[in-house]
């Protein structure tokens, strides 16, 4: 047993380890899962995300969802677990072999389980090590006279204070639907990993970096820091993210408040005070304790407070952490990171100017080599595959207001343009999620009237086999799922258009207005081929009865929906020829002289006059589900005080640094760090959703509504 004492003597030690697979009963959350010595105060217990892949048995929603088995806090005493998420559901890796030790065969095997995300963090961790040991802080570039020593309390709080909400729990194919989640919840506690928001390296990850390590405060005193933004650099980050964690001592078995030293962190901003953890006031029970501010501006100053408020020593250490646009060199990767997956381009994009850099990407698992075939199965084929990322939920951009996917063969939105407006029951996350703020209808009610819940764009063809990701000149397909009202028949309407520039939008139409072609939940589609340009949009407007679009490209009458998409697009190899649309607008309302839009031809209304089922929440139906909550809605759970259950045992993986600068089990001749951790590159949900109608549960006369609105791998199921 590692002791306090210990852990005082060499306090660069950290604890990590799995916090148990106990957390679904049958598609329902079980809170209090999470088993010793996960529970421990002074370590990192890690919970399982989904991941990614497009040959997984079971894709599900993708790494920004809990796994459903992923073991749940609170701990009995009411401190927050798991600290950490990563991929571990499922991971793929090399088979050992039972009838010969240290050998492998010539297999790969999936497992799942939190002890498959551990590694995950506990490779990360080294890195953040290394980091600091070569000297990467402050200047985020390699510099030996910068070496230093960090402490585990601080690699820990580096961890913490860059890690992502995550929007749910996918318990879809347990039959349990998408449960809410939101930070510091007993589902994913602090959030899941993401170095790229962790620590800086010039021009590579989305914030700068500031640390007070092996800090001391005394009983009744406050220490205080100020820190200012400054985007003068070229930095883009909009939040401030302050993290503060302290080791101590262990408490008695059976305590119900185990932290023995309460020291508290509080933010004063704008003539605010913010405390941690989402809470209005100081934090008593837990000893990692962190602050986020959205909307920071150029130059405003923030004042970090350290209060101890009752510690039974002299003093208590501490490390603290705080990221930030401070005066860093601009993130020149393919996009930013805010609350959702990972958007670095892969490492071959990148030149460094040390190629020793460290990678930021302790990859676990290689990715899976092809689709399933069609008895769901993983492929046995032991070659990787050639392209280096595959299908991509969008995360949220703040700085571009509307999803986006920053790599990838195809962009799915998810869950985040469900709803519209702040229509009953649908308030739309991030509203209006469009790049020039066209106003969304706020009238009616959720998947009764009118809106648009998804957006997809797919690749129908591409410019030859070693063209992976959408690039320039391949043929795609946005598929838009949107609620049709069935009052007036034919009454909605819907437009798609493409920008070839995200960042200054000129919209051009693709194919004729389309009418819906039945009731409720439908699938319209549309065609073009991708123009030139690296970040590019996609646009569905629908709209009640057909109308003349404004200048902007969008209609704002009171049951209308407009949503954006943001897609990052290779160029177009060189060796390539090119055929490349023009990226010019069409005329205001005349159709371009790209492909007919036209509905799927299975989207036909129902001849039934009784309303269909809802559609299924499982992660390969049609569609979007329609019973899943608005995510601005989701309310954060509350730690309990009962009992904690048995501990589970796991293993606890190495944190000795690795003598080489990557991670990554596949070597490169390159030396290019990478900053994308594959477990987290993208979910893996089903893309392309079959076009089906799902009539609304609900319906409303004709006359009604238009008095209203007129004016290689084998399987191994066991979790570790």
């Amino acid at each position: 047993m590692f002791t306090f004492q210990q852990y005082d003597q060499n306090d660069d030690f950290l604890f990590i380890t799995s916090a148990g697979n106990a957390g679904d009963d049958g598609g329902l959350d079980v809170p209090k899962t999470v088993g010793g010595p996960a529970t421990s105060k002074n370590g990192i217990g890690v919970g399982a995300t989904v991941s990614w892949g497009s040959s997984l048995p079971n894709r599900g929603y993708g790494p920004s969802f809990v796994a459903k088995f992923s073991s749940r806090g609170p701990t009995a005493d009411g401190r927050i677990k798991p600290d950490l998420m990563a991929p571990g559901y499922w991971m793929r890796s090399a088979g050992a072999r039972p009838d010969e030790q240290e050998e492998c065969d010539s297999d790969l095997v999936y497992k799942a389980g939190t002890s498959m995300a551990t590694p995950v963090v506990s490779g990360t961790a080294a890195k953040i090590r290394q980091y600091f040991r070569e000297g990467y802080y402050p200047s985020g570039t390699k510099n030996s006279n910068d070496a230093l020593n960090p402490s585990g309390g601080l690699i820990k709080a580096v961890l913490l204070n860059g890690a992502q909400a995550l929007l749910g729990v996918d318990n879809v194919d347990a039959g349990g639907g998408v449960t809410p989640s939101a930070p510091y919840d007993n589902n994913q506690g602090f959030g899941r990993l993401s170095l790229q928001d962790s620590v800086y390296l010039a021009g590579k990850t989305n914030v700068q970096l500031k640390i007070w390590d092996r800090e001391s405060v005394p009983n009744r005193v406050t220490n205080t820091y100020d820190v200012t933004i400054d985007k003068s650099g070229g930095c883009q980050a909009n939040d401030l993210s302050v993290t503060l964690v302290w080791m101590e001592e262990g408490s008695v078995s059976g305590c119900t408040a185990c932290v023995l030293h309460d020291i508290d962190l509080s933010v004063s901003f704008r003539g605010t005070t913010y405390y941690p953890n989402g809470r209005s006031s100081p934090d008593r029970t837990n000893n990692s304790e962190r602050v986020v501010i959205n909307g920071v501006q150029d130059g405003e100053t923030a004042t970090i407070s350290v209060n101890a408020h009752n510690i039974a020593k002299s003093d208590q250490t501490y490390a603290l952490v705080a990221t930030a646009c401070f005066n860093g060199v601009a993130n020149t990767l393919v996009g930013t990171n805010v609350f959702g997956l990972q958007s670095a381009a892969p490492s071959t994009s990148l030149s460094p100017s040390d190629s020793s850099m460290p990678s930021a990407s302790p990859s676990t698992s290689a990715e899976p080599s092809s689709n399933p075939s069609s008895s769901g199965q993983p492929s046995s084929s032991s070659e990787p595959s050639s392209c280096w990322s595959g299908p991509q939920t969008a995360s949220y951009d703040k700085s571009l207001g509307v999803p986006k996917c920053s790599f990838g063969s195809s962009c799915d939105s998810g869950v985040i343009l469900n709803g519209r407006g702040t229509m009953n029951g649908g308030n739309e996350p991030n509203q209006p999620n469009t790049l020039n703020s066209c106003t969304d209808g706020r009238e009616g009610t959720y998947h009764i009237d009118e809106s648009i819940d998804r957006i997809v764009v797919t690749r129908a063809s591409d410019g030859g086999e070693d063209d992976c990701d959408l690039t320039e000149g391949d043929n795609v397909t946005i598929t838009a799922t949107v609620w049709c009202w069935e009052g007036l028949e034919g009454s909605d309407f819907i437009d798609f258009y493409y920008a070839s520039d995200a960042l200054s939008p000129v919209w051009t139409k693709i194919g004729n207005r389309q009418k819906c072609p039945g009731e409720g939940e439908q699938n319209m589609t549309a065609s073009y081929t991708l123009p030139q340009g690296s970040i590019q949009a996609v646009r569905a407007n629908m709209m009640l009865t057909s109308k003349t679009p404004t200048a902007a490209n969008c209609t704002n009458g009171s049951y209308d929906d407009t949503d954006d998409l943001v897609i990052t697009v290779t160029p177009l190899p060189s060796s390539k020829p090119s055929s490349l649309p023009s990226a010019s607008p069409s005329t205001s309302g005349e159709p371009s002289s790209q492909p007919s839009l036209t509905p799927s031809q299975s989207a036909e209304p129902s001849s039934s006059s009784e309303p269909s089922s809802k559609p299924s929440l499982h992660p390969f139906s049609s569609g979007q589900p329609s019973s899943w909550p608005i995510a601005s809605s989701w309310p954060s759970a509350s730690p309990s005080t009962s009992d904690e259950p048995s501990s589970q045992p796991s293993s606890q993986p190495s944190l000795t640094p690795s003598s080489e600068p990557s991670l990554n089990p596949t070597s490169t001749s390159s030396g290019q760090p990478s900053l994308q951790p594959s477990e987290s590159a993208a979910p893996s949900s089903s893309l392309q959703p079959s076009v089906s109608v799902s009539p609304s549960q609900s319906k409303k006369s004709k006359q009604a509504k238009t008095f209203g609105k007129s004016s290689k791998a084998r399987m191994q199921a066991t979790f570790i």
